[in-house]
């Protein structure tokens, strides 16, 4: 993904005055078409074949880097530098419509009958996308028996459905090969339960945790409002990065969530208090199902092996137009590992609403796109956006050093302007080499 034209002014412009779409920051549509496609029989859309012979690990992951303007009505196999499956098949993506995706992983689903919901969590960004934003619309099923089938929404921030220029979704189940990772999928009759009883305590269903359950409920009485939800989730002890992504998948276009607070519970060191907040494009705050993952030392695919990961929350920026110095990350505030070899991180403001990092070692992956998130975070985050605008090999400014950049925008989806006035969290994930 490259920041192929325009300037930050010329982004600006495009912020405030065109909610959907960021052209200055998008890169042209040959720019993804030019990694060679790999010999991929496409699935077929009407008629089911047969199931693959091979199923994903215990810990099944996958990720895909989706084109915004892919074919209606068609399955087109993707790049193999843009995906990555545990299971090791082709993958392939299909738009129905505007705004419409959907997303297959033959040996990720499993052996239960075809339309059948299958265990695990989704999480979707739009990338070169401006404040146009994607959602998982729905749980995870098996399109045939074996083959997993993601469904993604896309709108602009009037809520309606818009195509995105691309988009990364990504999957997992089954837990982590290493490190800590607590994946959590609150469905729509988790959230009839707190709706109906707002002092429970609900132990969705779908989850996975290494410790205790997870655990949800409404924020304490009188102020047990809908669309807030206040998670616990088993961690280790003592002072550590970690990363948390948050994805509405209720289906509802224009209704998005973010995390408004994250911090180990003060009555309980091995508990992770993560608070989410749900609002429509109006800015109401709504209820949702939605899916949660939280991460320490791994990725939030929960492949140690496979894939390397970085996250990081930022040092101190200063708000406003102007830019800042980079900074070097401090240690307490970010992991980036590669192949077990960790790196440093550095962060820059380029202008309001404009940041980027260098990840190092991650350059190592080769030029294969990962998987990026950037989740606003708090109490001033509701209807805030950060997309991905580049996601190249580069150098890291203050060491010289070869490293991986992601540069992303902020702005409110409401307004349309740009916004850098609270914090937010970056996790990256990308296949090793």
């Amino acid at each position: 993904m490259r920041f192929e034209k325009g300037g930050l002014a010329a982004a600006a412009t495009a912020f405030a005055g065109v909610v959907c779409s960021l052209a200055a920051i998008t890169a042209p549509a040959a720019a993804r078409t030019a990694v060679p496609v790999p010999t991929l029989a496409p699935a077929p859309a009407a008629a089911p074949g047969p199931a693959p012979a091979t199923f994903a690990a215990p810990v099944a992951a996958g990720y895909a880097n989706v084109n915004g303007t892919l074919p209606t009505g068609s399955w087109t196999p993707l790049a193999a530098g843009d995906v990555y499956t545990s299971a090791g098949q082709g993958v392939s993506a299909m738009r129905s419509g505007q705004g419409l995706y959907a997303v297959q992983f033959p040996g990720l689903g499993t052996g239960a009958s075809p339309g059948a919901v299958v265990p695990g969590v989704v999480h979707a960004h739009s990338t070169l996308s401006g404040l146009t934003a994607c959602v998982p619309s729905g749980a995870p099923s098996n399109l045939l028996s074996g083959v997993l089938w993601l469904t993604v929404k896309c709108f602009d921030g009037t809520g309606k459905l818009a195509d995105p220029f691309s988009f990364t979704v990504t999957y997992t189940r089954g837990g982590t090969e290493t490190g800590r990772l607590g994946t959590v999928r609150l469905s729509q009759d988790d959230v009839t339960q707190l709706a109906t009883t707002p002092t429970a305590t609900v132990t969705p269903a779908e989850q996975f945790s290494a410790g205790t359950a997870i655990t949800v409920k409404r924020d304490p009485l009188p102020n047990a409002n809908p669309g807030f939800f206040n998670f616990a989730i088993p961690r280790d002890t003592g002072a550590r990065p970690h990363v948390v992504d948050v994805s509405a998948a209720g289906g509802t276009p224009g209704v998005l969530c973010n995390v408004t607070g994250a911090a180990p519970d003060p009555q309980d060191d091995k508990v992770e208090k993560v608070r989410v907040a749900c609002h429509n494009s109006n800015g109401t705050a709504v209820d949702t199902p939605l899916n949660l993952s939280y991460a320490e030392e791994v990725g939030t695919l929960g492949k140690g092996g496979a894939l390397s990961y970085a996250y990081l929350t930022p040092p101190p920026f200063s708000a406003g137009d102007g830019a800042d110095t980079p900074v070097a990350v401090p240690a307490a505030q970010q992991r980036d590992v590669f192949r077990g070899v960790s790196g440093r991180v550095t962060f820059e403001k380029l202008a309001k609403g404009h940041f980027q990092v260098f990840l190092e070692n991650q350059n190592l992956q080769r030029g294969r796109l990962g998987a990026v998130s950037v989740v606003p975070l708090g109490n001033g985050s509701a209807n805030k956006v950060c997309g991905v605008a580049d996601d190249v090999d580069a150098t890291d400014p203050l060491t010289g050093v070869p490293a991986r950049k992601v540069r992303f925008v902020c702005g409110d989806r409401v307004t349309g302007t740009l916004w850098d006035h609270a914090n937010f969290q970056l996790g990256y994930t990308a296949r090793q080499q």
